[in-house]
Formats: structure tokens, C-alpha cells, sequence
């Protein structure tokens, strides 16, 4: 048994990692110099060890000397076990040690390092045990607290995001995260392993791995709800270590686990940064199979994490998020913005709000059971969050009532999001981030004069905050009110000139036409930010419609190349090629993509366009099948579907036209082509009729009409002939 003269170091190692023990040792020799109450060992005396650190690699854990040290230290529950992560290896597969504090505290391999060499990261994992042997004399260690001392106040508080611009903002203090829940829960981290739903081997059968990513960290299995932490960027490059904040979330969902019950597991992984857009982060959570990514970005992180400015954000599964079932015309909110708002310094607000834990345990308990499809559940959990709350201060109030709205709001429930910040503006009517969030909501539900107006009394609060002037702008945009949005950017710009917000103003001068001033816009942008693909494409879209199409393909080709999954840059790319009637290099641009991607209907729905351009009708056909099958409520599929089965002369074009028609009817196209249905049908008063209302919602392809066969009936018709001379001669973009 452990002695009290001393703290017995026992370290364990292969022979194979003897120069590795080596180095190791001479540094804590030089601790034990300056710290005489330690006493170290290696490879024996393990009877007497306080604390045992195992010098992990392959080959030590294959070895049958851990075996049976493992064997011994099942009987040794008051011995400590720290692994000491040497060189790349599954150890936390292991489940005798899956959950153990290790060292070196980033959770890195020495192998790895690539700012230190190794000399100097052994020298810092000594320091951070003799740290570690100070606090266990004073019975102060990580793993095993005095849970007799007072706890702070923040030993309540999680602050964790509930959606998209949810900001936990300012000086943030983490003591309730670390300190104090290390009171409610002792040793829970150490104990509590991710689950055998962590990924074991990739099959040959498995996605590919993407070397950024490391192996997926969970299978495919459904059973529990999967959670992965990630590292919270410091964004201002401070070197600050920003291991603790993702350590602290998982111990409280480890808390929920464990106390609570829930059939969760999280992982939290130090080697995988925060991503800068929200299509990066969803990349990141799909491809290690999690339900729920947890992300963000930190500074100013003070001693012993103790505060920090913070910002935290989050993606849920559309898999989960698909069992919503979304309120009729309404926008459903996801991760794939056509305009990208990147995660910038600005994100990190002053001030404080914060979620309490009970917040974060009906967020989890919420999605678990979204998960499993009962969404009534999920909506009850979501409703305790503000429920009971009369006796909290007014500031807390609000903060229930605004985690509560951006739950809905993140869940495409609007109207029940506006009421719950309705809620949280009477307690806190100063609060801008509110009116903010509330103008999206008001925005999803296409009430741009409302949104716009709560967009205009949090700036009215912050004059000075960029981000509000961009929502307003982009609503603007939205609302197809362009010159507005222009002169709101333009605003914008004096403020914080960045290359996003120039990229927007050249795209509504685009909207407008007003092409050389377009291009002046995106070419600030790019000056600015030159590795942005969105800026190239957009300034690709301009120069498609100057008819610059070498211009155009090049732009296209950039931000392909910056951004290998950027479909919109395919599909533009594929059209500029079919305009130019080079019809192998379209359907080579989106077979290129479907390689990457076989599951997107987009795509194929713009090969299928290509391949009808081309006169190749069975194949075209063929696509829009593909289309439909992968995304059965796309309009254009069955509208453009229809138009083939008029050229092949099939069954079915009345149906699919009126199919498309149910899923939107304000597309110019599906007028034509009801006019080429009723064409073929003798049913020439019906044909003009929706010709004439296909032109007056905007439909401009006065060459189409000019060349289609199956209008040849309707060309001696007075009004087939006032209709093409009313469109004039020039083409718009299609």
C-alpha cells in the first residue's frame, strides 16, 4: 500500500520505448531534485505507487507486461493512472483506460509535435506532473476534489450555445465549467468512457478518411446519441491553451450521462480545430458520424481557465433535425448558406449571457428523443427551459426566454421563436442581440418590413456592430429589393471593410445589372480575401452574363479548385460550357462532381438540362429521374422531366407538371412549358394564356420559343407573335 512519506511514481514502458523512458526521466529527475517527496520508479515497485504513468505505444500495449499491471491496479483503487501519450495508438480503445487524465494536457502525442522537439515536451509533461503531485498532497487534485468546499456560484452555470448566434459573449467564467463541477462530479471523467460506439477500424467498405480528420471517431450505429467537442480556435493566435473549455462541456454531458441517465456518449478531440464556416463544421460532423458537433472560438483565456472571451456554436444532424416537421411557408434554417457568414472576431460580443445547466440537460434530453423521432418530446423539453423561473433575476430571465427562442428558431418554429424573444425583450429591452436574432426569425417567415425593423433598433443599440448591418443588408436582398441592400453594405463597409460584404455588393449591382460595377466589388473582395472560392464565383456569374466566358470559366475553375465540393461553381461552370454549346466539357463538370457527391439532386438536374440541350433525351431523362428519386420535392426536376417526355412524346407530362406546380408555382418555366403541353394538345387559348403569364413572371428565353418544334402550331397566331416581339432581342441569365 501507498506510504504517506512520499508520492511513489511508478512508470510503466517497453523496452522498445527505452530512449523514449530516458529522456523522460532525466526531467523528472530534475523535478524530484526540487521536489524531494517524490520518489520514482520504473518497472517495479508497483505496490507502492500513488500514481502510475504509463508511457503509451503500440508496442507497450501489446505488450504482457501491461497485461499484468493492468491486473494489479484493478486492486489498487486508490492509485492514480496517467497515460503518457508517446506515439500514435488506439489506447483509448482500451477501456481500462479510456478517461483518464493524460499527459501532455492537449491530448497530442510527442511523436506529433511539431512545434517543440521532443526533448522540450518531455520537459513540460514533467512540469505539468509536478503540478499534478502538488495539487494530490494538498488533496486538491483534477480527479479527486475536496467536494467539501464551497462551491462558486458558477458551479450551476453551463454556458453552452442552443443555436446559431446564440453567444455566450464577453469575460466568461469557466470556474463553474472546471472547479465547480469537479465538486458535483468526482472523478466522473475519469471513469466515464466514450462509448464502444467510438470507432474501432474502418472496413474497406467505410468512407474514405480525410487526413485532417483523423479516423472517424464514431461507427454508424444508432443506439446513443453521439456528441463530439472539438478545439475552440484562439482566434487571436495568442498561443492560449483552449483544451479546458472542450474538457469542461464533456464533463458536463458526462454528468448527464451518468446521473441523469441519458443514452448519450461525447468524446471530446483536441487535434480536430474549430472550422471557420458552417459547411465546414456539418463536413466535420458527418464525417465521424456524430449527431451533435460542438465548436467555437475563444481569447483571452486567463490562468487556470478560470474566464475567457468566448463564442460557442453547434451543429445537430439533418438526419435528427429532418424529424422536425417544419410549419408550412416557413425557410428551413440549416448550415448551407448561399451567401457564407464566416466565423469572424466580431462574433465575440461584450457583455454576458449565459444558459444555465438545467437549459443545456432539456437541450440534450430534447434531441435524444428527436432522435428517436418524438417530437412532441422534444418540443416539452424545449418548453421547461423557460418554465419556473419567476424567482431568477430579470437578466436570467431573458436569458432563459432567448435560449428557449433560438431553439425554435434553430427548429424552423418562427412564430414560437418571435414569442419567446418577445418575451425576453419585455425583461430586456436593451437587449440588441435579441431584436437581432428575433429580425431572423421575422426573416425565415419572409416579414422583411418587420424583420428589417428589428435589425434597425439593435443598431439603434450598437450602432458600431457590422453584423446587423449585414442581416438587414442581406434581407434586403431577400426581399429583391436591391438598391437598398446596397446602400445598407455600403454602410457596412465604412465600419469594417471585409471581403464578404464587398462580395455582396457586387452581386446585387449583378441583380440589377449593373455589370462594371459589379465586377469592381468582387475584385475588392478577392484582393482582400483571395482564397474565398464564393468570391470567385460570384464575379464568374458576372462575367457569364458580360458573355466573358473565358473570364467566367477561369473564376469557375478557381473556386472549384479552393473549394472542391462547391456545387454551384459545377453547375455554373457546366452551364457556361452549355451555352457555348461545348457539351462533352458541361457533362464532364458535373460528372466530375457526382464523383465527389452521387447524392446531390442539383446536379444531376443540370446534367440532365445539358444532356437535353444536347438532344441526348434518354439520358436526360434519365437524370431527372435520379434527381426526383434522391430529392422527391424538387420542382424544377419534374417541370424540366416534363418538357423531355414532350419531346419523346410519353405518358405522364400533365402529372409531373402539375406535381411541380404544387411545389412552386411562381417558376416562369413551368408556364412555358404548360403552353407547350396545351400546344400539343390543340388547346391554343390555354397555350397563349400561359405563355403570356410564363412571360410575365419573368421568362426571357425568347430563342427557345423562336426554335421549339412543338410550338410550330401556334406561330400563325397573332398573339403567339405579339408575345415574342414584346420580349425584345437580348437574353438575360438563365
Amino acid at each position: 500500500m501507498p506510504d504517506n512519506k512520499y508520492t511513489h511514481i511508478f512508470i510503466a514502458y517497453a523496452s522498445k520505448d527505452q530512449a523514449a523512458h530516458d529522456t523522460f526521466l532525466s526531467h523528472l529527475k530534475e523535478i524530484q531534485r526540487k521536489h524531494r517527496g517524490i520518489a520514482i520508479s520504473s518497472n517495479k515497485d508497483l505496490k507502492k505507487a500513488d500514481i502510475v504513468l504509463m508511457l503509451i505505444s503500440i508496442d507497450f500495449m501489446i505488450s504482457d507486461e501491461y497485461k499484468a499491471i493492468k491486473e494489479q491496479l484493478k486492486k489498487q483503487a486508490a492509485t492514480d493512472i496517467i497515460p503518457v501519450l508517446i506515439s500514435p495508438c488506439d489506447w483509448e480503445l482500451d477501456t481500462f483506460l479510456t478517461g483518464s487524465e493524460t499527459l501532455p494536457r492537449n491530448g497530442q502525442f510527442v511523436k506529433h509535435s511539431t512545434t517543440k522537439n521532443e526533448r522540450l515536451a518531455y520537459k513540460e509533461i514533467a512540469e505539468e506532473l509536478r503540478e499534478i503531485v502538488a495539487k494530490k498532497e494538498a488533496d486538491l487534485t483534477p480527479t479527486h476534489p475536496n467536494t467539501s468546499e464551497k462551491k462558486t456560484p458558477w458551479g450551476k452555470i453551463f454556458s453552452a450555445i442552443i443555436g446559431l448566434g446564440l453567444f455566450f459573449y464577453g469575460v466568461a467564467k469557466f470556474i463553474g465549467l472546471i472547479a465547480g463541477l469537479n465538486a458535483d462530479v468526482p472523478s466522473l471523467i475519469d471513469k466515464i468512457k466514450p462509448s464502444e460506439l467510438v470507432q474501432e477500424e474502418i472496413s474497406e467498405s467505410a468512407k474514405p478518411t480525410i487526413p485532417e480528420y483523423g479516423i472517424p471517431i464514431f461507427t454508424t450505429d444508432t443506439t446513443l446519441f453521439k456528441i463530439l467537442i472539438i478545439r475552440f480556435e484562439d482566434n487571436l493566435n495568442e498561443d492560449d491553451d483552449t483544451y479546458c473549455i472542450g474538457r469542461a462541456i464533456r464533463k458536463n454531458l458526462v454528468k448527464l450521462e451518468t446521473e441523469k441517465k441519458l443514452p448519450i456518449t461525447s468524446v471530446y478531440e483536441d487535434e480536430i480545430t474549430s472550422p471557420d464556416h458552417p459547411d465546414k463544421a456539418k463536413e466535420i460532423q458527418e464525417y465521424h458520424n456524430a449527431d451533435l458537433l460542438i465548436y467555437g472560438i475563444a481569447n483571452k483565456i486567463q490562468e487556470n481557465c478560470i474566464g475567457a472571451n468566448m463564442c460557442f456554436r453547434h451543429i445537430v444532424a439533418d438526419t435528427i433535425m429532418a424529424n422536425v416537421v417544419v410549419p408550412e411557408n416557413v425557410n428551413k434554417e440549416n448550415h448551407s448558406f448561399d451567401e457564407p457568414i464566416f466565423i469572424t472576431h466580431t462574433d465575440i460580443e461584450k457583455g454576458k449571457l449565459s444558459v444555465d445547466e438545467q437549459s443545456m440537460e432539456n437541450w440534450v434530453t430534447g434531441l435524444v428523443a428527436l432522435k428517436k423521432g418524438d417530437e412532441e418530446k422534444y418540443f416539452e423539453e424545449i418548453e421547461k427551459m423557460a418554465a419556473d423561473i419567476a424567482h431568477l433575476p430579470t437578466e436570467e430571465q431573458a436569458s432563459k426566454f432567448y435560449a428557449q427562442a433560438n431553439t425554435y428558431r434553430r427548429s424552423s418554429y418562427h412564430g414560437k421563436a418571435i414569442a419567446s424573444y418577445t418575451k425576453a425583450i419585455e425583461l430586456k429591452p436593451d437587449g440588441a442581440e435579441i431584436y437581432y436574432n428575433r429580425g431572423i426569425a421575422y426573416k425565415n417567415l419572409k416579414k422583411y418590413q418587420k424583420a428589417i425593423s428589428d435589425f434597425d433598433r439593435a443598431i439603434k443599440i450598437k450602432p458600431d456592430d457590422v453584423k446587423f448591418l449585414t442581416l438587414k443588408g442581406i434581407c434586403y436582398h431577400d426581399w429583391k429589393m436591391y438598391k437598398k441592400a446596397i446602400e445598407v453594405y455600403l454602410k457596412a463597409i465604412k465600419i469594417k471593410p471585409n471581403g464578404i460584404t464587398y462580395s455582396r455588393i457586387g452581386d446585387n449591382f449583378r441583380h440589377i445589372g449593373e455589370l462594371k460595377e459589379s465586377l469592381k466589388y468582387l475584385d475588392k473582395a478577392i484582393g482582400i480575401e483571395p482564397d474565398k472560392s464564393y468570391h470567385y464565383r460570384s464575379r464568374g456569374a458576372s462575367f457569364f452574363m458580360l458573355k466573358e466566358y473565358e473570364k467566367a470559366i477561369a473564376d469557375f475553375d478557381k473556386a472549384i479548385e479552393l473549394k472542391p465540393d462547391d456545387i454551384e461553381s459545377y453547375l455554373r461552370r457546366g452551364s457556361v460550357y452549355t451555352d457555348l454549346k461545348d457539351y462533352d466539357k458541361a457533362i464532364k463538370s458535373f460528372t466530375n462532381f457526382i464523383k465527389l457527391d452521387s447524392n446531390n439532386a442539383q446536379i444531376y438536374n443540370g446534367r440532365g438540362m445539358t444532356y437535353f440541350e444536347s438532344k441526348e433525351y434518354n439520358k436526360s431523362i434519365l437524370d431527372y429521374d435520379k434527381a426526383i428519386k434522391i430529392e422527391p420535392e424538387f420542382a424544377f426536376s419534374y417541370n424540366n422531366r416534363a418538357h423531355v417526355k414532350l419531346k419523346l412524346n410519353q405518358l405522364g407530362v400533365q402529372k409531373d407538371l402539375t406535381k411541380s406546380q404544387e411545389l412552386d408555382d411562381k417558376n416562369s418555366w413551368l408556364y412555358r412549358n404548360w403552353s407547350i403541353y396545351h400546344t400539343t394538345q390543340k388547346d391554343f387559348p390555354k397555350a397563349i394564356k400561359n405563355l403570356q403569364k410564363a412571360i410575365d413572371m419573368g421568362y426571357d428565353d425568347k430563342e427557345l420559343l423562336q426554335e421549339e418544334e412543338l410550338l410550330d402550331p401556334l406561330r400563325s397566331d397573332p398573339e403567339f407573335k405579339r408575345i415574342l416581339n414584346s420580349m425584345g432581342d437580348e437574353n438575360s441569365e438563365k
